[in-house]
């Protein structure tokens, strides 16, 4: 009887998401994240991080053989991609794709919804994940140590890695995650951000 209710909430969340849900699970200490994991039910696939041992995607049911992860570098060459949320808009967003069109070029914009930007991103089929718009900290702590372990970062808009559990409030900054935070792309952004 638990596994039916178990599978009746599944069918009426992936209703109402199209399937793109995830559960996240994040361990934080010194308000930073040393572990992550954020699993997506309906494909049965798990992303594992772990900044400063490596990031792994693995499915349920399967050996226990995982796959690395890695964050692409970003190339002058081809299209940024921009990873994106369907329901997010706004003055900041449209801002900060028309600053990257100006001082990049080409963009190339993948919607999906919930966590799924930070697994995209660590399975390097993302350069950037901006987010101006409310979130709670708990929906981005395992995408943080996900995307880190990865090689990727996290940044808030003052270009310092997010901390955690830190304030009076449990809402998220507003971030971008960035594929390849060495490049002076990202700064020069940060700067130019309203």
């Amino acid at each position: 009887a638990f596994t039916e209710h178990v599978e009746k909430i599944a069918e009426l969340v992936s209703e109402k998401t199209g399937g793109e849900f995830t559960i996240n699970i994040a361990l934080v200490r010194d308000c930073r994240p040393v572990l992550g994991l954020i699993y997506r039910p309906m494909t049965e696939e798990g992303f594992f991080g772990i900044p400063g041992a490596g990031a792994w995607r693995g499915v349920a049911g399967a050996s226990v053989e995982r796959e690395p992860l890695a964050c692409q570098p970003l190339l002058a060459d081809r299209a940024l991609v921009v990873l994106a949320s369907r329901r997010h808009k706004g003055r900041r967003l449209s801002a900060c794709l028309d600053w990257l069109e100006s001082n990049w070029g080409e963009l190339e914009r993948r919607n999906s919804g919930s966590a799924l930007k930070f697994c995209d991103m660590a399975a390097g089929e993302g350069d950037l994940y901006p987010r101006f718009s409310l979130c709670s900290e708990w929906d981005v702590a395992a995408g943080d140590a996900l995307v880190t372990a990865a090689g990727g970062a996290l940044l808030g808009l003052n270009g310092h890695p997010l901390q955690y559990n830190r304030r009076d409030t449990l809402l998220s900054e507003n971030f971008i995650a960035v594929a390849d935070p060495s490049h002076a792309l990202w700064s020069s952004l940060l700067a130019e951000l309203p």
